[in-house]
């Protein structure tokens, strides 16, 4: 090899690591912070699976989740549900987003999640039953 080139290929492959090391870690990727800012206000569920079953139109008319920050990646969630003879309940519960806005744990349970401004979407163990809620603004 060129003894003058290989300083210069050496300079170039440095500055092309580098270029590419930052551009991978840019601003688009999604932290604990900007999930928990999409997750504010109130949530409508479209679908609430329990245990294999749909719960939204056959035991509840309706599911609403409230989100309010109080901290950078945490705060307070209220679900409230409205059975299908009109009965509703609430439960407030404390909530820390995780995994750079992959995960969610709501009062003991930790759930899988995918969260934008206006979607939602929550897999996992809640209160000891496998769960599923989707849920729009």
């Amino acid at each position: 090899m060129n003894t003058r080139l290989a300083p210069k290929l050496l300079a170039a492959l440095l500055i092309l690591s580098f270029t590419v090391f930052f551009t991978s870690c840019g601003e688009d990727d999604p932290t604990n912070a900007s999930t928990n800012s999409d997750l504010q206000g109130d949530w409508v569920a479209t679908s609430f699976v329990v245990s294999g079953s749909e719960t939204i139109g056959t035991l509840n008319s309706s599911l609403t989740l409230s989100f309010a920050s109080n901290g950078e990646a945490s705060g307070t969630m209220q679900g409230t549900i409205t059975d299908i003879n009109g009965g509703s309940s609430a439960t407030a519960f404390s909530y820390d987003v995780l995994d750079n806005g992959d995960r969610i744990r709501i009062g003991p349970d930790t759930l899988d999640m995918s969260a934008s401004s206006s979607n939602l979407s929550l897999e996992g163990r809640l209160f000891g039953f496998q769960s599923t809620v989707i849920a729009n603004k």
